[in-house]
Parts: structure tokens; C-alpha cells; sequence
């Protein structure tokens, strides 16, 4: 029996080492290897930007600003021994409106990365991949292609445009810190996982006072990007396959660097070292084989009743507990193409997870055929206060009650009006 727990020990402390040696390191040096330069040619000189591979087939995205409708645009990636090598990227798609392009590159064989199409929360860490020319020196001719990493969290999620009557988005404000040649870089969280294309930083403002007192009033920590959403409709629409995950990232959940709400620190957290988070692992694995060790040693069986059973694994959870206190809903109306649509909301049967809306139906519970509908439009869940609505970064937007709704939580009533995109919908009570 002895000879088993060492064995069970020594598995464990081999488990707990490979644990440890987790950190965002492994993450940055597999996205690095999708994130390129776009260097484009100005009468003035030369422009440089930043674009990642978004597809195998040789495909890149980047800001608008970034290429500005010029045609003489390359990608600069490394080649042999971590020379430069440069190839000249084409404008497959572009928009103002939304500062983004899509180029192709042919001869690029670089991994594309995997989106995430999920709003990220409030606080959840990201790191943002680029190229800043104030990070270029002179002398370092083979180090521009040495791109620069920074991290930060989310600060919120706003619904705005990138220019005065320019179409609406959700933009990402988050701590990353980016500059000039950042612009078209990842924005990545904690799993990896694009959530956003970085494009704007705030600037400092030129204030004066008068009799030659002139300040700059700076604003530090306050980055913008545009939310993944517009990007990969902008990619279905040509027909590009992507990867997206649609799950939520469980590191990096809040600014505190806890793997879980409530959890330990993460190795690569600033105030926790890897050293720690192995002896601490380790310390717990020996308090829990000991009390194995002296159970076993004597004889000691812990019993668990069916009644006990029955308590431990029939919990009710808070979700259940709001589905016995909320009403049944329908949203109904037609399509405009005159099609009826009706989504019965049942608290009994749909408390567990959130219904997705969207134009995709492989991946949404209302698949609602609509170009204006985004692919994953917005979430319908069951919460202690009845039904909530939020949407996903949609390109149109959601609107209740003629008002737009974000990615905060909007409660449904009956008697209202819901708009996806531009189809018109209604919030009624079933009949009996």
C-alpha cells in the first residue's frame, strides 16, 4: 500500500510540474508567429502598421488607416536565418467605416490565429502584438520583424464609431498599451484568442492657458479596438473560413490574474512566481496524501449515504431557482421576407444556457436568415431578475424600445418592441 501512495505521489508531483510551468510565454511565442508588419509606400516614404494571419489562405487583417487604399502595400515576415523577407500584399476588402481591411499575400505560409466571438467581460486580461515604430532603432535593421508585446484589461465595451457618421460598433477599451504602428495588430486574451483589431489610442490635448503657459493634458492607458464581430462578418462575406471558439475563456477572467473567479493567481502574474505556485501545489498534494496515508493505515471508510447522495448532487442552482419565478415569453413577428419567427422563451426549459440569435444556424438557438442579422447577433439568458437580453458585437446593432442595447445586460418585458439588425420583433405573452 505504501509502495502505491509513492507512486500516486510521484505521478501527481509530475502532473504539478507540468502545471507550473504554464505561463503567457508559450501563449505570445505561438500567436507571434501570426502576427506580420505591413509596411506600405507614401510619396513621403514609407507607412508601417501591423496585420495577422486570419486565414490558410494567405490571408492578413489590418486597419484601414493602415493601407489607405494604396496599392503598393507589403508584409514584412522572417525569412532565413531572421532576415527580413518581404511579400507584396493585394486589398481583398476594405472600410473606412470600420478601419479595417483584409489583404492577400501570396507565398505567406504562416498559421492563422483562432477568433473568439464572445464580448469579453469587464477587467478580462488581454495582450495586444505589435510593431510601434518608437520601438524601431536604426541599427536594428533584423529586428524589424521583432514585434512588441504588451497587457492590460478590458476597461468596458462601448457602442460608438470611428469617425463622425461613420457606421456603429462595439470598440474595446482596454489597458494594453499600443502606438503609432500598432494599429491592425491582435488584440488577444488570456487563452489566446482574438477579441479584437487594435486602432486608436487616445492623444494628449494642447492646452493653453495664456501668457506662453502651454501644458499637454495626457490621458495614459486608454486603447481602443474594434471588437472581432464586423471582422468575421466581413471575412463570411467573402467566403473565408475561419476558426472562431465560442467558449469563455476561464484564465484571465478579471484584473487580478485569477484563473477562476475567486482563484489563484496565474504563474505570470506579477505578484505570484512560478516558484510559489509549485510549492504551494506541492504542500497541497502532501496534506492530501497524508490524510490519505493515515486513513488507509487505519482502515478508516468513509461512507456516503444514498440520502447524503441525494442532498450533495440535487443542489438547486440559482438558475433553476429564477426559472420557478419567471414567466414565458415569445417574441414573434415576421422576417423581411415576410417569413413568421417565433422564439417561445420557457424558464423550465431553457435556464441552463443562453439562447444565441444570429443569422448562422449552426451556432444560434433563432437562426434568423436576415444579411443585416450578424452571424452571432445576441444572447438571451435567464437571470433572477426574468429574461435579459445583450448583444455580441453585432454589426446593425440591437435596439429595444427604440433604444440601442450594448453588451450590458437589458431586461425583457411584454408589451415590447425588439429589433435585430432591421427586423422588427415583438415581446408578447403566450396565449394559453
Amino acid at each position: 500500500m505504501r509502495s502505491f501512495l509513492f507512486k500516486i505521489f510521484l505521478g501527481l508531483l509530475i502532473t504539478a510540474g507540468h502545471g507550473v510551468s504554464f505561463s503567457a510565454d508559450s501563449l505570445i511565442a505561438t500567436a507571434d508567429k501570426s502576427v506580420v508588419r505591413v509596411i506600405v509606400k507614401m510619396p513621403q516614404g514609407w507607412a508601417t502598421g501591423t496585420g495577422f494571419v486570419v486565414s490558410a489562405e494567405e490571408l492578413v487583417a489590418t486597419n484601414y488607416h493602415v493601407i489607405k487604399g494604396d496599392k503598393d502595400i507589403w508584409v514584412l515576415t522572417r525569412g532565413l536565418h531572421g532576415k527580413p523577407k518581404k511579400l507584396p500584399a493585394f486589398v481583398l476588402w476594405e472600410s473606412i467605416d470600420f478601419d479595417l481591411a483584409i489583404l492577400r499575400v501570396p507565398g505567406l505560409k504562416l498559421p492563422p490565429l483562432t477568433f473568439s466571438d464572445r464580448l469579453p467581460d469587464k477587467g478580462t486580461q488581454v495582450i495586444a502584438i505589435g510593431y510601434p515604430g518608437a520601438a524601431d532603432r536604426d541599427d536594428e535593421l533584423n529586428n524589424l520583424t521583432e514585434s512588441t508585446v504588451s497587457q492590460g484589461v478590458v476597461g468596458r465595451t462601448i457602442n460608438s464609431n470611428w469617425h463622425e457618421g461613420g457606421k456603429y460598433l462595439n470598440i474595446l477599451q482596454h489597458g494594453a498599451a499600443i502606438n503609432g504602428g500598432s494599429s491592425g495588430g491582435p488584440l488577444l486574451d488570456i487563452c489566446g484568442y482574438v477579441v479584437g483589431v487594435n486602432t486608436q489610442k487616445t492623444l494628449g490635448v494642447v492646452i493653453n492657458r495664456g501668457s506662453n503657459d502651454i501644458v499637454v493634458s495626457q490621458s495614459d492607458g486608454i486603447f481602443f479596438a474594434s471588437h472581432v464581430a464586423v471582422l468575421l462578418d466581413a471575412l463570411k462575406s467573402q467566403s473565408v473560413a475561419v476558426s472562431v471558439n465560442s467558449e469563455t475563456c476561464l484564465l484571465g477572467g478579471n484584473s487580478s490574474g485569477s484563473a477562476l473567479p475567486n482563484g489563484p493567481p496565474l504563474p505570470d502574474s506579477p505578484q505570484f512566481s512560478d516558484w510559489a505556485l509549485g510549492a504551494g501545489v506541492t504542500a497541497a498534494i502532501l496534506v492530501a496524501l497524508g490524510a490519505l496515508f493515515v486513513a488507509v493505515r487505519n482502515n478508516a471508510a468513509v461512507v456516503e449515504s444514498f440520502t447524503q447522495y441525494r442532498r450533495r448532487t440535487n443542489r438547486i442552482q440559482p438558475n433553476a431557482i429564477a426559472a420557478k419565478h419567471s414567466i414565458t415569453l415569445a417574441v414573434r413577428g415576421r422576417g423581411r421576407d415576410n417569413k413568421l419567427i417565433e422564439l417561445v422563451l420557457d424558464p423550465d426549459k431553457y435556464f441552463q444556457t443562453p439562447l444565441v440569435v444570429g443569422r448562422e444556424s449552426a451556432s444560434c438557438d433563432l437562426s434568423i436568415p436576415d444579411p443585416t442579422i450578424s452571424r452571432r447577433h445576441a444572447s438571451i439568458t435567464l437571470s433572477p431578475a426574468g429574461w435579459m437580453i445583450s448583444d455580441l458585437g453585432s454589426t446593425n446593432g440591437t435596439w429595444l424600445d427604440g433604444r440601442p442595447i450594448h453588451a450590458n445586460s437589458v431586461q425583457l418585458r411584454p408589451g415590447q418592441s425588439l429589433i435585430f439588425g432591421k427586423v422588427s420583433l415583438n415581446i408578447e405573452v403566450p396565449r394559453p
